[in-house]
């Protein structure tokens, strides 16, 4: 039987996160988590508060509210030990936050992909401008192209070089 390798295990449940709609320092708190649980052995990760505190750069107010966050949402148990011993944290998967929508940034999550870009196009078409790049491009050059024979210069704009050029073409 081969052995669960820790890091893809650690990827895998990272695409879960950064699928996840939760608020950002929530979710900072949850990838510390995700990082220190044991995935080879399915154990939990013991960091004290003041540790946790210190390497994700949250004061303890902060996390105690995000680590309630995520355990309301399903995505950490956490088990007390005792008041001088550390907690126990196990992650899980858990539930988005009913609220995330609300936020301004909500449209840019990548479940939301499809409805921006049927927002970018509808915008365009109002603004009969066309979404497809290449083709902008490509009415750049031709206008540019237009310009450069109109003024009697190529795109450099050496006007010696487009009467070197129609010289040759005759």
């Amino acid at each position: 039987m081969t052995k669960p390798n820790k890091r893809n295990n650690l990827y895998k449940y990272g695409e879960i996160i950064i699928q996840a709609k939760l608020d950002s320092k929530a979710k900072a708190l949850l990838w510390f988590y995700a990082y220190v649980y044991n995935w080879t052995e399915g154990k939990p990760s013991f960091w004290s508060q003041r540790r946790i505190c210190a390497s994700v750069g949250m004061s303890t107010s902060t996390y105690q509210e995000k680590r309630k966050y995520l355990e309301n949402l399903g995505w950490i148990k956490v088990q007390n030990r005792g008041y001088e011993a550390t907690c126990k944290v196990i992650v899980l998967i858990g539930s988005d936050d009913p609220d995330y929508e609300n936020k301004s940034w909500a449209i840019w999550h990548p479940s939301n992909e499809v409805l921006i870009d049927e927002q970018v196009d509808a915008f365009a078409e109002y603004l009969e401008f066309d979404t497809n790049i290449e083709a902008q491009f490509q009415k750049l050059e031709i206008e540019s192209s237009k310009e450069a024979v109109t003024e009697k210069k190529d795109s450099v704009g050496d006007p010696d070089r487009f009467d070197n050029l129609m010289k040759w073409f005759g």
